[in-house]
């Protein structure tokens, strides 16, 4: 049931539709059914909100990207067991977006310890956030230390 309505509620932002209203809608029907919501389909939803052009029904992709992982991810038990990688990186590249920087960032740390691979593409969007907030030396000496054992 879950994941057929994320599947639907990713076609409504593909199309434009999808409201901050649905998108409410969405989060209080993940909390309160306490089922697991597979992988691919959070990825999915995700990825279309974080892409989706702002439109008179979503002025903010990016944010409402955030705000629907921090509600799938907290409370009693979380929704998503283990978010992948491209789950991190979708969010990582938002807070990027949005200029959120030291957000950004901080999605780095549970990917790390969450033992999950950080790809080329992670590592891409990492050292992104790491020369916008000026921080280009540690963009540097993460490419020089870590880099090679990443991929």
């Amino acid at each position: 049931m879950l994941n057929t309505a994320l599947a639907a509620a990713t076609e409504r932002v593909c199309s434009g539709i999808l409201s901050m209203e649905d998108a409410h809608h969405l989060l209080d029907e993940l909390l309160r059914h306490a089922t697991s919501i597979a992988v691919h389909g959070l990825n999915g939803i995700l990825a279309a909100l974080a892409r989706a052009p702002a439109s008179i029904a979503c002025s903010n992709g990016p944010a409402l990207t955030v705000a629907l992982f921090a509600h799938t991810s907290r409370g009693a038990g979380p929704l998503v067991k283990t978010p992948s990688e491209c789950a991190y990186s979708i969010l990582m590249d938002c807070c990027c977006r949005s200029h959120c920087l030291n957000l950004a960032l901080a999605f780095f740390d549970p990917l790390l310890i969450s033992a999950l691979k950080v790809d080329g593409f992670v590592a891409n969007i990492l050292f992104k956030c790491l020369c916008h907030a000026k921080q280009t030396d540690e963009a540097v000496d993460l490419l020089l230390q870590r880099y090679r054992s990443w991929v």
